[in-house]
């Protein structure tokens, strides 16, 4: 039997959870390399946050900037951020109190969003939809001034700075109170692109946690002893190539898993049950 309705295969962003599904398509529609596991989903989405200079912070509008009417509306504007050179897997932000978005987290509710897109590789005018990006949500934590802790300032400040390096202006104007925030992710969505060759869903925030934010071969514990003479493991190519060395052991994050595609698959599973026998149409 063949799978005739391509285009409402591709149309579905839960396809992760049809792995199990056999089916037979046409040779340029199958995928020479497996879809990416929830880790390295997570390695990937923690290399793109790495090499990511900007990127969307969302939060709930507070009914004292943005009045009544419009109160808890999600709100978003573009921030610059940096990957939390500590912790690997945070986000820096250095926000001012004239900032709706620093008003809102600050003096309502402190839910924030982050999305990221994939910079690198990007081509101008080309569809936003075949490249990877993901959104985070968490906290922010309100990190110490120079004058609180100079250490740690001098820390934290060293990381955004190098990101970028104009922004240090910024520092010492009084009118603006800039200051430094952790934002702290807990939910991770990663979206790798079309859902037919690449993973796209929930990624469980200990994966997160414990997924290395690096391609390098010495950055996979599994990795360190590569006979290939590569470079890259993890993705060895531009796209979800991986070795088969792309993991971690399992009491590394004491769970087992560490490869499951989506935490939520029974769950997804239910919901796609409509559309099936559309999909052998």
């Amino acid at each position: 039997m063949r799978l005739r309705n391509i285009t409402l295969l591709r149309s579905l962003p839960l396809l992760n959870i049809l792995s199990d599904i056999s089916f037979c398509a046409a040779a340029d529609e199958i995928d020479r390399h497996p879809i990416p596991s929830a880790l390295q989903a997570a390695s990937i989405a923690k290399q793109i946050l790495h090499d990511a200079s900007t990127g969307v912070v969302m939060v709930r509008s507070s009914p004292r900037v943005f009045g009544d009417d419009f109160a808890d509306f999600p709100y978003g504007q573009i921030e610059l951020i940096a990957q939390d050179c500590e912790t690997r897997k945070d986000v820096l932000l250095f926000s001012s109190p004239m900032e709706l978005t620093y008003n809102s987290w600050d003096t309502y509710h402190n839910q924030v969003a982050l999305h990221v897109r994939e910079e690198v590789g990007r081509k101008r005018g080309e569809d936003p939809l075949v490249h990877k990006r993901f959104t985070l949500q968490g906290h922010v934590e309100k990190l110490p001034t120079k004058k609180e802790d100079p250490d740690v300032y001098r820390a934290i400040s060293t990381c955004f700075f190098a990101k970028h390096p104009d922004a240090r202006s910024w520092e010492n104007l009084k009118s603006h109170a800039f200051r430094f925030f952790r934002f702290v992710p807990k939910k991770i969505h990663y979206v790798g692109g079309f859902g037919d060759t690449h993973y796209i869903g929930f990624i469980k925030e200990h994966l997160w946690d414990v997924a290395p934010d690096s391609k390098k071969c010495s950055a996979w514990p599994k990795c360190h002893n590569n006979t290939n003479g590569d470079e890259n493991c993890c993705p060895y190519d531009s796209d979800n190539a991986m070795q088969v060395c792309c993991t971690v052991d399992d009491a590394d994050i004491g769970r087992g898993d560490v490869d499951e595609v989506d935490g939520g698959s029974s769950v997804l599973k239910s919901y796609l049950e409509p559309y099936l026998d559309l999909l052998w149409k």
